[in-house]
């Protein structure tokens, strides 16, 4: 796990969630909490010094087997952003192309492995969405008509890609209470007998097609009291830890890969989850 507290500051501010890891591990892609808005940069994982901060970047992940560099860029303060890919080490612009976001104050970038996607992540006070970024040799084009919006929830993991990138998933919690027992409870709240609830699901996507959705229910133990912990937005795996994520906590985690066809995912409640894919393959569109 990382221990942010040891890496050079931004805008007088540590790094708090990592966003993408350079392929020989010596860069690492991180994000910061500043005053105005979340800010993304470069920083180097030997040294803990900044390696590269380009303007007004809130999210950044390499490409190409680390020879890019992608960037979703504000210079304006506005709702216009800039998808742009620079050549990595040398953080030469190579290509962009405008974006724009139904709404948002935190953003993400995810890269497919085959290099052709980007998902731009929004997250809103109640929502959040993905835009969508096709990536060409030549050329990158906003896919304005693909997006996607989610208004249950803003409680979202990041996109993770299947190996051979033909497939992806995002996982989202609606149910913040969920150890709450609404047919018996004490008078403090607590679940007082073993209980069965759905909290958010897991969505399938190909490409920028949704699939459909696998709903995600975890069993409540008598008398659960959650940890206190909170993390709002999208998160990661080694977001605003210093140390080490706790086996429980009170929102899921990003899915994770076995194989092509089988994701797993912890859930709040400590258990693990194994899901077969394999049934959305009929629905996925050459």
């Amino acid at each position: 796990m990382i221990d942010f507290r040891t890496f050079e500051t931004l805008e007088g501010k540590k790094p708090d969630c990592l966003l993408d890891r350079h392929p020989d591990g010596k860069y690492l892609a991180m994000q910061v909490s500043t005053k105005d808005a979340y800010l993304a940069a470069i920083w180097n994982n030997e040294t803990k010094r900044l390696a590269w901060s380009p303007v007004d970047a809130h999210a950044l992940a390499w490409l190409r087997q680390g020879t890019q560099i992608a960037a979703l860029q504000n210079p304006q303060v506005s709702e216009d952003f800039q998808f742009a890919i620079y050549s990595w080490p040398q953080g030469s612009l190579l290509q962009h192309c405008p974006l724009r976001f139904p709404m948002g104050y935190l953003f993400d970038l995810v890269i497919s492995p085959t290099s052709d996607l980007a998902v731009c992540q929004w997250t809103d006070q109640c929502e959040f969405g993905y835009e969508f970024v096709a990536i060409h040799e030549n050329n990158i084009t906003h896919l304005v008509q693909n997006s996607y919006f989610n208004g249950k929830t803003n409680y979202s993991t990041r996109p993770v890609f299947s190996s051979d990138g033909l497939l992806w998933v995002c996982a989202y919690q609606e149910n913040t209470d969920w150890w709450e027992n609404e047919d018996s409870h004490e008078h403090d709240g607590h679940s007082t007998g073993k209980a069965k609830k759905e909290i958010g699901a897991i969505v399938v996507f190909h490409q920028t097609q949704m699939l459909g959705e696998i709903p995600l229910s975890l069993t409540i133990p008598p008398g659960y009291q959650p940890p206190n912990v909170s993390a709002p937005g999208f998160f990661s795996q080694e977001t605003k830890a210093s140390s080490s994520f706790p086996e429980e906590s009170e929102y899921i985690t990003d899915p994770v890969f076995l194989d092509p066809q089988r994701i797993m995912i912890r859930l709040p409640s400590g258990e693990s989850q194994v899901h077969d894919l394999s049934g959305f393959w009929g629905k996925r569109i050459s």
